[in-house]
């Protein structure tokens, strides 16, 4: 997963373009999308419900549906130009289930008869559904018309979001083709000369020492242990598995033996207040089966009766403790 900070000014940005690249400033000249055949002009998919859009390849064409959606979906669908767009169904809730492509929404029951003409470059069609009404979903076909190599080195071009959330870029695995990821802002096609770029490490747990391991058992009782255990390693990882071991090389054969692990990511917020997403929470590279604690002090001058309220979607809980400063 890829984790995109939002710039301090998006007055006149409107799409985060991710480039692999040969060095922190270079872009690759040449990568997957450069268009030698059709499936070099395979549309790309980012977002939540991506899992649930089908891209198939036909005759000499695209086809990218979303059949019987759910709620509260959301995806961008990234096509290059120049190339034709033809629906060959509609059928959403009009008012709030929509796509749109070149600053028009299609949405309802009316299949559009006319074709869409893209131009040169990059263009992103985006889908979103809302809690309520679904229906039997939507579907268009792509055809690649040009012959140059489009763009290269391009993986996505993301649109800005319309809440505070920074964006998130699933990167499905693949053939290592660069060292880098490079952001490029960018209103429609024009592009920013500047550049931010992240080297990429290629972690494989396999290849990795263990520093150290140890642990210390602070039960004193017989037949029980309870204590912690330390782990560190010479390369940056993002987590350990720890097993029972019936002996120094083999876990406890059965199931998937283990101990559970929780990590928590830390961060200062002055303010508990985040807007409704379907993408990654703030700070955390998951939108869904997670947990958040926030802790800390509130300092009361006068006197009198409080309450405290929680508003939240799922559930949440407060736990508070009353140290009163006055004898």
């Amino acid at each position: 997963m890829l984790l995109i900070k939002r710039a301090v000014s998006e007055q006149e940005v409107n799409f985060y373009n991710v480039y692999w690249g040969s060095s922190a400033t270079e872009i690759l000249n040449l990568t997957s999308r450069s268009v030698s055949s059709l499936s070099d002009t395979r549309p790309t998919c980012s977002g939540p419900s991506c899992s649930s859009i089908q891209i198939t390849e036909g005759s000499g064409e695209w086809t990218v549906s979303r059949s019987s959606y759910s709620d509260n979906e959301e995806a961008s669908i990234t096509l290059l130009g120049p190339a034709e767009i033809r629906f060959t169904y509609l059928h959403t809730e009009r008012c709030c289930d929509k796509l749109q492509l070149l600053d028009t929404f299609y949405s309802g029951f009316t299949t559009p008869a006319n074709t869409i003409t893209l131009s040169e470059g990059v263009h992103v069609a985006t889908w979103s559904s809302d809690f309520s009404v679904t229906h039997r979903g939507w579907s268009f076909t792509y055809v690649y018309q040009g012959v140059s190599s489009g763009r290269p080195g391009l993986i996505a071009s993301l649109p800005k979001p319309e809440g505070q959330q920074d964006l998130a870029l699933p990167i499905a695995p693949q053939p290592l083709v660069g060292t880098h990821f490079i952001v490029k802002l960018a209103y429609d096609l024009i592009e920013s000369d500047a550049s931010i770029a992240l080297a990429i490490q290629d972690v494989a747990p396999n290849q990795l020492a263990i520093d150290t391991f140890t642990f210390t058992d602070t039960d004193l009782g017989t037949g029980v242990i309870g204590g912690q255990i330390s782990i560190s390693t010479a390369a940056s990882v993002s987590g350990f598995r720890v097993y029972w071991g019936q002996n120094s090389t083999h876990p406890v054969p059965g199931g998937f033996p283990g101990l559970q692990a929780e990590y928590w990511y830390l961060q200062v917020e002055n303010q508990v207040w985040h807007p409704q997403t379907s993408f990654a929470f703030p700070g955390v590279a998951v939108e869904d089966q997670f947990a958040a604690r926030w802790t800390g002090y509130i300092s009361i001058a006068t006197g009198g009766n409080y309450i405290f309220t929680l508003n939240s979607d799922e559930g949440s809980r407060f736990l508070g403790i009353l140290k009163s400063l006055s004898w």
